[in-house]
């Protein structure tokens, strides 16, 4: 397994905390990055995992990927966005986005694991689609991703909600409350697994 943390120009970032947390069983472990961005290698048993990224003594957002540990060698690069508008503390209000997933022929993928979180996995929830491939999850309104697990591999893909709320818009309950009711429904999005 080998792990690099990089900035958006592909520059090894240095004392760069990375956890590798089970999603399966209470169990993770956690490096830190050399000069060179490298993390050292983790000892973990074969399953899902979420690899987080944190910047403990910088500015830049936390970052999350999840990974399969125990098929193919892991080799990757844990990218590290410029830093963003703090929103710590805030009420970001959800909503059902449906998904249909499929596979490389457009058949539908029924019982695949999905996971709906937000950028920093705070908040994350876990689904399994029907036997059409179709399923719900709630993702924040403004920034969410959708993680679909199936035959040992991991596809991530970013949801942006397009919605009229906007979580700085408002310092009442009644303002936010009307920005809420604004929230439009959302199109199915559909995931073609490759």
């Amino acid at each position: 397994m080998r792990i690099q943390v990089v900035d958006v120009a592909g520059e090894g970032l240095p004392k760069i905390l990375v956890i590798a947390r089970s999603l399966e069983r209470p169990e993770g472990d956690r490096k830190l990055s050399d000069a060179n961005g490298r993390i050292p290698p983790f000892d973990l048993k074969a399953g899902i995992y979420q690899l987080i990224a944190i910047d403990s003594h910088g500015t830049r957002p936390t970052t999350v990927q999840e990974v399969i540990v125990g098929g193919d060698p892991l080799d990757l690069q844990i990218e590290l966005p410029i830093p963003a508008t703090d929103t710590d503390g805030e009420l970001i209000p959800q909503i059902e986005v449906p998904i249909k997933v499929l596979d490389t022929g457009g058949q539908p993928v029924p019982n695949a694991i999905v996971l709906g979180r937000d950028p920093e996995a705070k908040s994350i929830r876990f689904y399994r689609t029907d036997r059409q491939g179709n399923v719900t999850p709630r993702l924040d309104v403004n920034d969410a991703y959708v993680v679909v697990f199936h035959m040992g591999k991991v596809y991530t893909e970013r949801v942006e909600v397009d919605s009229l709320y906007r979580w700085n818009a408002c310092a009442d309950l009644q303002c936010i409350s009307r920005q809420l009711d604004n929230i439009k429904p959302v199109q199915s999005r559909t995931f073609r697994l490759k």
